[in-house]
Parts: C-alpha cells; structure tokens; sequence
C-alpha cells in the first residue's frame, strides 16, 4: 500500500517535473517512420477508393442482389428547388453506388453470416436449420403479439370491412377477405428462442373471433389448412419471405371453394392436374436482403400444370391504378372465354404464388398492389368478384381508409 507520505509528495510535483519526465523517456526507432508512413498511406489509398470506383465503374460486373431498388444519380440543374435538394439526394445516392460497395457488403455478409452466426442486417432474423425470417418492428410485433387490438380497432375493422361488403352487394358483386399468415406462424419451431411470444392471441386471432361473432363478412383464414399441409410437404421457402407454390394452392383451393357460392360452374383444378417440380436456385428475398444469395441456396418446390397455364398477361398501360401503393405493379390476366367471370384483386407480395391458379378462372383479372379499396377501379372493371389478400403481418398498420 503507497503510504499517505509518498501521496503528498506526488501531489506537490509540478506540472513541468512530469513534461520532463516524459520528454527523456526513450523515443522510438526512427527506423519504424518508413513503416509508420507506408501504414498511412495504405490507409489514405484505402478510403479514397470508393470515389474513384464510383467515377470509373470499376466494381460495376460484380452483381449483388439487395431485394430493393438502388438510388440513382440526380439530374443537377440551375433551379433553387433542384440544387436544395441536391446534396441530400447525390449522398443517397452517393451511400448506394460508391465504388466497391457492393463487394463490400458482400464480404461482411459473409463474415458475419456464414463466420459468426449473425444477422448481417437488422432486416432479417437467421433462424434454426438455414430457417431466415424477417425481421423488423412490424413483423417481430406479429409474431411476438406485442401490440394487441384494443376494442376500437376491431370495431373500426368490423365497420370498413362491413361497408366495403355493403357497397359491392349493392352492385351484386361478392366480396372474399383472405388474410395469409405470415412464415413464422405456420413455421415458429424455427424461430430463435430469444424472440418470445408475449401474448398467446396474435391480432390475426382477435379479428378472425371478432368477425364471426359480430359480422357476417366472409374472412378465408387458412392457417390451419396450411399446418396440416406441413406435415405432408413444405409449404413456405426457407430462404425467402414468402410462401411457395404449394402453399399457394393451399389458399387457392379455399378461395375457389367459397367463390362457389356464387360461381358453381367454376371448379378448382385438382392436385392431381399438376407436377411436383423441384428447382434448385440461389436463396430467395431474405438471402438477398442478407447479401449473400449465392451462398444460401433454395430448393423450390412448385407446381406445373400437365396442360400448361390458359391464362396470358396483358401489356396494357394502367392509369386507373395510378393512386395505389404500387401502380408499377399492376397486372393482369386473360382468358378467351366469355363465359368465365371477371374479378379484382387487390393484393400484395404474397398474392404472387396465387394469381397462376386464380387466372385459370376468370376471362380478366386485375390485380392491384394495394391494401386499400379503390371505388373507381372497380367501377371501371365491373368485376363479377372482389377478392381482397392480405398479408398477417399488414394487421399491425393502420387500416387502410376508403376514399
């Protein structure tokens, strides 16, 4: 133990004793300057590279999949509203593009991913077994049931829902609710054990029990259909967001059941009209929101019909669709039969896997992005059906108002 003499002593020293102290310590080699330098201007060389590759293109043939649209260069002109923003927009811009980026991510992809055992973005959750989830505020409160509805918001829900019915009966159009599960629903067993689930009724439950019991609104809810398809074959990718093919016609199968309340002429196609085709492939949207696609491969499982699809996509322009979420992704399908009906979907991602099987039995089908519910398109359709898909995990956005 230092004594209390020494600790005076070492507090009277003056500031100049401990400068002249350190000032005949030993100074380093001077034959470690050349490598001193040479590490700093390695470092110089590395951060000014992105700038250079940007201009010239040299990381340009390395092809990176990001699962969303990159920023492109800004137009620059002498306008104040133009060069206001311009700053902002050219480092977004700048953030997307600088050169080498993309091996970049790459490479940390693949420490973090395939090294660690860590999620290389905050986007997606690396599940048991080569499972990958998505990740993110809305989807793990769906899953975890953290935010359940309270009674104004199912009351809300019942409402819309009930109007938007009302009106279509009104113009003797039938209107089908369908809401998919998300993956780590049907899949949970592969969820890591850190994300709990809080509550044991997710807000999925709560509508469902709340409509039957207060409305008379057809909502298709196939979960259990789906867990009981599980057992015999996988029905969502393990690399992707989305369910597949197979989990497709699971719905499918549901929607063309209740459609025949109205439409008994139109079967659905059966199992059997259709060949299980496996193709092997890189991972789906997770592996390419996680950067490293190539390294996660998928095995998809589909389904081909034994005659080939009836159906043919249309290549017209849109501009009714012009106010909803997506109008870049309206399609539609049709079919030279004049005896078959015609119908509105209004979807989302997941509707990707049903709009083969649904276009088999409609002379036209559009198909809008959006979980709203445009009046006008349907006016100018003058569908014989409305069909309204949506995702489990959209319940936790505010419900989308009619206009």
């Amino acid at each position: 133990m230092i004594s209390r003499v020494r600790l005076l002593e070492h507090a009277r020293r003056r500031p100049s004793e401990v400068f002249r102290k350190a000032a005949n310590s030993p100074r380093a080699s001077s034959s470690s300057r050349p490598a001193d330098m040479a590490l700093i201007a390695v470092f110089l060389v590395l951060i000014s590279l992105p700038l250079p590759g940007l201009i010239f293109g040299f990381d340009r043939s390395f092809v990176l999949e990001e699962n969303r649209i990159l920023k492109t260069r800004p137009g620059l002109k002498l306008e104040r509203a133009v060069l206001g923003r311009f700053p902002s927009t050219f480092e977004a811009y700048f953030n997307d593009q600088f050169g080498f980026r993309k091996r970049l991510i790459y490479w940390l992809a693949l420490v973090k991913v395939k090294g660690m055992g860590v999620t290389s973005t905050p986007g997606v959750t690396l599940g048991r077994n080569g499972w990958l989830y998505l990740a993110g505020n809305v989807a793990l409160s769906s899953y975890r049931a953290t935010r359940p509805f309270t009674p104004e918001q199912l009351e809300k829900y019942r409402q819309t829902l009930e109007a938007r019915r009302d009106w279509l009966a009104s113009r003797g159009i039938p209107y089908i609710l369908v809401i998919l599960p998300n993956k780590d629903t049907i899949y949970p067993e592969f969820m890591p054990p850190a994300y709990n689930q809080v509550n044991p009724r997710s807000r999925l439950d709560q509508l469902v029990d709340h409509m039957r019991s207060h409305s008379t609104v057809p909502i298709l809810d196939v979960r259990d259909d789906l867990r009981q398809a599980k057992q015999v074959e996988r029905v969502f990718d393990v690399t992707d967001s989305h369910w597949n093919l197979r989990g497709g016609y699971i719905a499918y199968g549901r929607i063309m059941q209740a459609l025949s309340a109205w439409f008994p002429e139109v079967p659905s196609m059966a199992r059997s009209e259709f060949r299980e085709v496996v193709e092997n492939g890189p991972g789906g949207d997770l592996a390419r929101m996680l950067g490293i696609a190539d390294l996660l491969p998928e095995e998809r499982l589909k389904l081909v019909p034994r005659n080939g699809w009836h159906f043919r996509h249309t290549d017209e322009m849109f501009p009714i669709a012009a106010r909803c979420a997506h109008p870049e992704l309206t399609v539609a399908t049709e079919r030279t039969d004049a005896k078959l009906p015609r119908a509105v979907l209004f979807r989302d991602s997941f509707a990707a896997q049903l709009i083969p099987f649904l276009a088999e039995h409609f002379e036209r089908i559009l198909c809008i992005w959006d979980n709203d519910f445009d009046r006008a398109i349907i006016e100018h359709e003058r569908p014989g059906v409305v069909i309204q898909e949506v995702v489990e995990r959209a319940l936790e956005l505010p419900l989308p108002g009619d206009p």
